[in-house]
């Protein structure tokens, strides 16, 4: 959709660094399409961006070294603060940001915990403004259109969904910040995991999926399965449980980032009419039962994240357009959640993992893990059920002490 009578959306962006630069590249590319206005930024490094910061200066974009400045002097000014931070600044930016009369687009996931989504939601309804969530693969609208065929009961009823991806990760993808596999900084609650962060995209659009109404995001009656921790962190990295979802639909989750290969992410939803796959840069597909085949291409990524602002872009201007509200988001972090107050995060026993070096990078892996979830997530099943010689052997942690305590020295191998 072009919107040529539309005035360009005046944006503030918090951070031009890290995942920063995704959302300032998303910018500058509708920048340059008369979409939006990069008004203002926050550059907490600006000896690091020296040609970033010289590049905005020379385009009219008033700078800052603290948010909470930007936020004073920029108030009434903004349309929309972007807010691509570490997920500790998530509820405390995004309240700040709506107090200063903007709305936000706030990066995935909207936080660690319900509790700080009700203070965002508080805080939105307080302010009469608009926060939207960086679930990006949420923006797509071919996503919405099979969902629509699932609410109207077009293409059967839902059985089962499956969610699986192995993404390898290297021992610096943990030291890249200060909050990488935390589940605290102090007392302010993180949560990160592959289920919460990397492959939280893929939990979200299943949950949608079997949401009952269009904009509805399922909730989950009934959890079991496991979390493993074969990374030097506080967190799991590996992933593999079976949700009971409202109207007894099942989910299956299978994730790692400690397997040996790659596997794209497959989120496969089966229903009484036939199947839906939802491919990592491949796109949908409905295959109906009578051997019709419908196909949806979809490509990720960059492209992804600027066919997402434009969407909000569009919403903010009035126009028809599908979205990923923080209302829509509660229920990835209210599933993340009980994650960890009905699981314990179980560690691989020493000895029963490998350290491989790649590219001058150490990843630790799992051996045989790849062949366990793969086959896991195509069966529609729980690790434990496909086997896997240490899993009886991992030593639990209490999900009290996990959930509950903001020391966590212990959880730390």
């Amino acid at each position: 959709m072009t919107l040529p009578t539309a005035k360009p959306v005046r944006i503030a962006l918090i951070g031009v660094s890290g995942y920063g630069n995704c959302h300032y590249e998303s910018i500058c590319a509708l920048v340059d399409q008369g979409v939006v206005q990069l008004c203002a930024a926050t550059v907490i490094n600006p000896d690091e961006e020296v040609d970033k910061c010289a590049a905005l200066r020379a385009n009219g974009c008033r700078l800052y070294t603290d948010y909470r400045t930007m936020l004073t002097q920029e108030a009434g000014q903004i349309d929309l603060c972007c807010i691509p931070t570490g997920i500790g600044w998530h509820r405390t930016m995004t309240v700040a940001a709506l107090k200063a009369g903007m709305n936000v687009l706030v990066e995935k996931p909207a936080a660690a915990t319900v509790e700080e989504v009700e203070a965002m939601l508080d805080a939105r309804q307080m302010t009469g403004k608009q926060v939207f969530v960086g679930f990006q693969d949420m923006y797509d609208d071919a996503l919405w259109k099979v969902k629509e065929r699932f609410v109207t009961g077009k293409f059967g009823r839902l059985k089962h969904l499956r969610v699986g991806a192995l993404w390898p990760r290297s021992t610096a993808y943990y030291e890249r910040t200060n909050w990488a596999g935390k589940l605290y900084m102090g007392h302010t609650p993180i949560l990160d995991s592959p289920a919460n962060n990397a492959m939280a995209h893929f939990i979200m659009i299943a949950l949608f999926l079997a949401g009952d109404s269009r904009e509805s995001v399922s909730t989950t009656s009934r959890l079991e399965g496991e979390l493993f921790r074969a990374q030097r962190i506080e967190s799991f990295d590996t992933i593999s449980v079976r949700a009971t979802l409202q109207n007894d639909t099942e989910l299956f989750v299978n994730l790692s980032h400690s397997t040996e290969d790659l596997m794209p992410a497959e989120i496969v939803v089966e229903t009484t009419a036939g199947d839906y796959t939802w491919l990592t840069d491949e796109g949908h597909t409905l295959t109906h039962d009578q051997g019709k085949v419908e196909k949806f291409p979809y490509r990720r990524g960059d492209t992804s994240r600027i066919t997402m602002l434009r969407h909000i872009c569009e919403h903010l201007q009035g126009y028809p357009s599908n979205v990923c509200t923080l209302a829509m988001a509660r229920g990835h972090t209210a599933f993340i959640e009980q994650l960890h107050r009905k699981l314990c995060i179980q560690d691989v026993p020493t000895g029963s993992t490998n350290t491989i070096q790649t590219c001058d990078e150490d990843f630790i892996q799992i051996p045989g893990l790849s062949e366990a979830l793969r086959k896991a997530h195509q069966q529609g099943r729980l690790l434990r059920d496909v086997g896997h010689p240490w899993i009886n052997h991992a030593p639990r942690h209490s999900a009290d002490h996990i959930i509950t305590q903001s020391s966590k020295d212990t959880l730390i191998r």
